[in-house]
């Protein structure tokens, strides 16, 4: 074994886990066993799959863990073998575990949602049947390993599928480490030949240095084929690309395992190294590989390790159950000397020296990796919980005590000479002491006032403000103009130009504000760190100032106790709002406001205790952190580096009370769900991955096409729809993780069908049917508007061919026989001979009325004309206005209306030339404007006698004309006087029918309709 260093890349030390004392405060470590859900407290295999689950093969059954819980797997489950060796997944996401005595299983979907599992049979038959390693090859295939050699099972997501002999071992024992991929080549590592399996194709290399170790060595191969095994020679890298080469691919790693360590698991790269042995777990990161410090661990052998894909460690022990250890940003500074914690109260710095005080412990100085006693601190009066404590930077501190404050020069050491300043009678430093830009020092006092002390003075002067009110002060800023703002335990006081504190009362914010922390940003902006409502933003561009924002646990904050501030302060002006550090009761947190994005940084972070009193900024990036397990430092910068996003994935969902299950291993979308009409709900159950953050994961929800947004965050998973619309959906689901970073998005996509009435050829058939009946329909009207037209016709045609020529036979025949009547008869023929005359002239009338060649506009407008002018021929002036017979042709009039309307104006017309002796008669027809008119205006007027409307009359034509008006839908307006004419107004509404255009061609008796 050589005991040269390392490869030049490589510097190993050793740090040994094991059982006795405390892991060191940068890792943080968990622990998982029976109690927590796991199947057996021997682990044998670690496998994360591509959803983010952790796969445990142990002793006693197969366990999936999600960061918050386990579910495990046995004989019950379909696993003929509860003995785990290892897991794999296919391309297809399928998982498969390889038994002791049991072959192979994969995965099927279980009936009550999880997964459970199918024997598959290794053939020809091994004598325990034992599949010690498996993996995937580059083309689809499975790779088992066997006491025998390797099997390939070249479709494995066949029905029923079978394995065949690709290689087979001439050892007795043939215990493979790992099985890494190198480009299209399965290649298996360990203290024997090398053997690379290519589709059928078997190729057989030189071994690495060294013979078989004593026990089997589990090796986790990276990404990039690249792994470290373990032989007698030591570690030996295998590299990938040297084989692809054709060239040895092996390299020892210079070192020594320490003297008595049994290897079990090795895991990581030739730079970085964890080694499981029976003694615990070596960390190889630099140095010389020895026996180091112990750990907390709950047992010392170790059997694998594995590192998951955000770099924690996960260890599996012969009895111990589970541990993962993470490497957090923040490294906590152990105190020299001292075992139990410190509860770290404030930190302050000057120059190069940084010093922190404590609770009951005194004050204490960072020398290197460590906390050290400050030197010369016996000098110093006992200073309780000491929150007064200030360091200048100059060098100087102030420091509060029992008898009021301490002032010296310099910090450390502690000078043997220090300045006393007093605070009234004895009076004690309460909160923090505060240094102005003038050199004055302030401080609050636990008789409730405020005193300043002036530079270079001995002792405090009471400042005017009111102790009764809001008492005593506790932190302090000063703002741009120079103003102090005091934030005793309830309150916000602020300093004015008279030198007098005021109550600061904005809008919004709580009453008691209770602040705990004010800090100003580079825009002036006042932040304030409250006891219970968490942080408020204040802008002091108005008086009295405004609320600008809030935070709290209702935007994702942790803790709404938030007794420490620090901000990011901007090198040149800033263009958006500064990071802004929070202490609070349960972490640290990291605000950017322009997007309100928060990170809380916990245990699992190297965060030492829960709550954060204080916060330190410095220029070049590093946060000190005041805790009550300790004082911790982080790189801000390289707590930038973006971690491992959780994982979602759709479980279960059942559409319409039917189950609509994805893969047995969960799915990141699933499409083609049918949601039937009868039953329109949908329940999908999504589950999240987040090996780090555990049960802290929140979940929100957003339903494309019916939400507008993501919902709330909450704890829930599961998300139900009943009533839905018919149509195609989205459902996605995503994980917060307690920093506020969001996975992406599993996604169930489903349709609701429409009910049967409305699908597509259910619409369409009733369609059809609609025009159908509606053609009928239209037929149907034709056919009676046709019967009614030759009605009406022949109407029309007999009144004149037998009635008209019947009455004109009556009239001449009467003029006959009147010239040979005796002298008392001929008058009564007289009047047979008018009579019959004017009733031909009325059925004439009735006959136009009645004619369906007449119903349009035009042909009532000439008739009326026609009538006037008979009237009027010889005697009064007539003004017979119409529009152009273009648009009066154009509309068309019920019969009804049309035979009302002439009447009723051959009323008015007689009327006008037999009674109202007028010189001159007006008659006027209008269309009312539009592009479709509606209504008729038609204007009578005459310049004659007149006469009283109001007066009883002995005839009838006024009553008639106005019931014939009310006929028509018509407004009927009257106007006369005596001795002022009369005029008639008609406003008669135009019913705008749909024309049927029918044309009748006689062919004997039958007709044709051609439109």
């Amino acid at each position: 074994m050589r005991s040269a260093p390392l490869l030049a890349s490589l510097a190993v030390s050793v740090t040994l886990l094991a059982t006795g004392r405390a892991l060191p405060q940068t890792t943080a470590l968990r622990t998982f066993g029976v109690r927590d859900g796991l199947a057996h407290e021997r682990v044998n295999c670690f496998f994360e799959d591509r959803l983010g689950f952790l796969w445990i093969g142990t002793w006693e059954g197969l366990s999936r863990f999600d960061g918050r819980e386990f579910q495990s797997f046995g004989a019950r489950d379909g696993l003929e073998s509860p003995l785990i060796w290892c897991v794999a997944e296919s391309p297809a996401g399928r998982i498969w575990v390889g038994t002791h005595c049991g072959g192979m299983a994969r995965a099927v979907g279980g009936a009550d949602g999880r997964p459970a599992f199918e024997s598959v049979r290794v053939e020809p038959r091994l004598d325990d049947d034992a599949i010690f390693d498996c993996a995937f090859a580059a083309d689809g295939a499975l790779l088992a390993v066997t006491t025998t050699g390797i099997r390939r099972c070249a479709e494995p997501d066949a029905a029923a599928p079978s394995f065949e002999l690709v290689w087979k071992s001439e050892l007795r024992k043939w215990d493979v480490q790992a099985i890494a991929r190198a480009g299209e080549w399965s290649c298996f590592l360990g203290a024997f030949p090398l053997v690379a399996v290519r589709g059928s194709e078997v190729v057989v290399g030189a071994p690495p240095p060294g013979d078989p170790p004593a026990e089997a060595v589990h090796a986790q191969p990276r990404p990039d084929g690249r792994c470290v095994v373990h032989t007698t020679a030591g570690l030996i890298a295998f590299d990938p690309e040297a084989f692809a080469r054709g060239t040895s691919p092996w390299s020892e790693l210079d070192g020594e395992i320490p003297a008595g360590e049994v290897v079990h698991a090795v895991v990581g790269s030739e730079a970085s190294l964890w080694v499981g042995s029976v003694h615990g777990v070596l960390r190889c990161a630099g140095g010389r590989l020895a026996r180091g410090a112990a750990s907390g661990l709950p047992d010392s052998m170790v059997r694998t390790l594995m590192l998951d894909r955000a770099g924690a460690l996960w260890v599996g022990m012969q009895v111990g159950g589970v541990a993962v250890l993470r490497e957090g940003p923040i490294r906590t500074l152990p105190p020299a000397g001292r075992a139990d914690p410190l509860f770290v109260v404030k930190v302050v710095a000057t120059g190069d020296e940084h010093v922190v005080s404590t609770s009951y412990a005194g004050l204490w100085q960072v020398e290197g990796d460590a906390l050290v006693p400050l030197r010369g601190a016996e000098r110093l009066p006992p200073g309780g919980d000491n929150f007064s404590f200030f360091a200048a930077g100059h060098g100087g501190f102030w420091m509060g005590a029992p008898d009021g404050l301490w002032r010296a020069a310099t910090l450390s050491p502690i000078p043997e000479r220090m300045d006393h300043v007093a605070l009234g009678d004895g009076v004690r430093a309460f909160g923090e002491v505060f240094l102005a830009r003038d050199g004055a020092a302030w401080v609050g006092g636990y008789d409730g006032r405020l005193y300043r002390v002036a530079p270079g003075s001995e002792r405090g002067e009471p400042v005017d403000f009111p102790p009764d009110v809001d008492a005593p002060p506790r932190t302090f800023a000063q703002d741009g103009d120079g103003r102090l703002w005091v934030a005793p335990p309830n309150h916000l006081w602020r300093q004015g130009a008279d030198g007098r504190f005021a109550r600061v009362a904005v809008d919004g914010l709580p009453d008691p504000l209770q602040p705990r922390a004010l800090a100003f940003d580079d825009e002036g902006h006042l932040w304030i760190g409250t006891r219970l409502r968490g942080v408020f933003v204040l802008s002091l561009a108005s008086d009295p100032p405004a609320l600008l924002a809030s935070f709290s646990t209702r935007d994702g904050l942790p803790s709404d106790h938030v007794p420490a501030l620090a901000i990011a302060r901007a090198a040149a002006p800033a263009r958006a709002p500064p990071v802004v550090w929070l202490g609070t009761g349960r972490g640290l947190v990291r605000l950017d406001p322009a997007t309100r994005a928060l990170r809380v940084y916990g245990s699992e972070d190297g965060l030492a205790g829960s709550t954060v009193l204080d916060l330190l900024l410095e220029v070049g990036g590093r946060l000190w952190i005041a805790t009550t397990g300790g004082l911790g430092v982080l790189d801000v910068h390289e707590a930038e580096r973006a971690r491992a996003l959780p994982r979602v994935y759709v479980a279960e969902v059942a559409a319409g009370g039917r189950a609509a299950t994805p893969p047995p291993s969960g799915a990141r979308e699933l499409d083609g769900v049918v949601v039937p009409s009868d039953r329109r709900e949908l329940v999908a159950r999504f589950e999240g991955v987040d090996l780090a953050s555990g049960r802290a994961l929140r979940f929100e929800h957003q339903l494309e096409g019916a939400d507008r947004g993501w919902s709330a965050p909450e704890p829930g998973s599961t998300v139900s729809y009943a009533g839905l619309a018919r149509g195609r959906y989205a459902l996605s689901m995503r994980a917060i993780a307690p920093d506020g970073r969001r996975s992406e998005a599993a996604t169930v996509r489903f349709e609701v069908l429409a009910p049967l009435w409305q699908r597509p050829w259910a619409v369409a058939l009733g369609l059809l049917g609609v025009a159908v009946a509606g053609a009928l329909a239209h037929r149907a009207r034709v056919a009676r508007t046709l019967a009614l037209e030759r009605m009406r016709t022949q109407i029309a045609t007999d009144l004149h061919d037998d009635a008209g020529a019947n009455l004109a036979q009556i009239a001449i025949l009467a003029e006959v026989a009147r010239q040979g009547a005796p002298g008392g008869d001929a008058p009564l023929l007289t009047d047979v001979a008018e009579l019959a005359r004017a009733t031909r002239s009325s059925i004439a009338d009735l006959v136009w009325a009645v004619d369906p060649r007449r119903d349009t506009l035009l042909d009532l407008v000439q008739r009326v004309r026609g009538v006037a002018t008979n009237l009027f021929e010889s005697g009064a002036r007539l003004d017979f206005r119409a529009p152009p017979s273009e648009a009066l042709a154009a509309i068309e009039l019920d019969p009804s209306a049309r035979r009302h309307l002439l009447f009723l104006l051959q009323e008015a017309l007689n009327n006008a030339s037999r009674h109202a002796g007028a010189r001159s008669v007006e008659v006027a027809f209008e269309l009312a404007p539009g592009r479709l008119p509606r209504r008729l205006i038609v204007r009578l007027r005459d310049d004659g006698r007149g006469f009283d409307p109001g007066a009883p009359t002995e005839g009838h034509g006024l009553a008639s004309m106005r019931r014939r008006a009310r006929s028509m839908g018509a407004a009927f307006a009257l106007e006369s006087a005596a001795g002022r004419g009369t005029t008639l107004d008609l406003d008669v509404p135009l019913e705008r029918r749909p024309r049927i255009l029918v044309r009748w061609r006689r062919a004997g008796r039958r007709g044709r309709i051609e439109g």
